[in-house]
């Protein structure tokens, strides 16, 4: 009888879980292409923002001494890491 009893459970058990499982498992596979995809968009975000940067450092439309506070605040920032 105990032993009836935890064989239904046990097959309620893996009935519930096993669509759940592949489901899960379904889903993740659905996923992970799309983070694939944003990292080369940031990637190329981060390419853009490095030539703007670039651009606006060589134009010296930004003041010298502005410059060298935020590369101060970048060494601080650093050694607190």
């Amino acid at each position: 009888m105990l032993r009836n009893a935890f064989e239904k459970m046990s097959e309620r058990t893996t009935s519930k879980a096993l669509p759940s499982f592949l489901a899960s498992l379904v889903m993740l596979l659905l996923i992970l292409p799309g983070f694939a995809a944003d990292k080369q968009k940031d990637e190329d975000t981060l390419r853009q923002a490095n030539l703007v940067l670039q651009g606006l450092i060589d134009s010296h439309s930004i003041p010298p001494d502005l410059l060298s506070k935020v590369d101060r605040a970048c060494d601080v920032f650093d050694r607190g890491r």
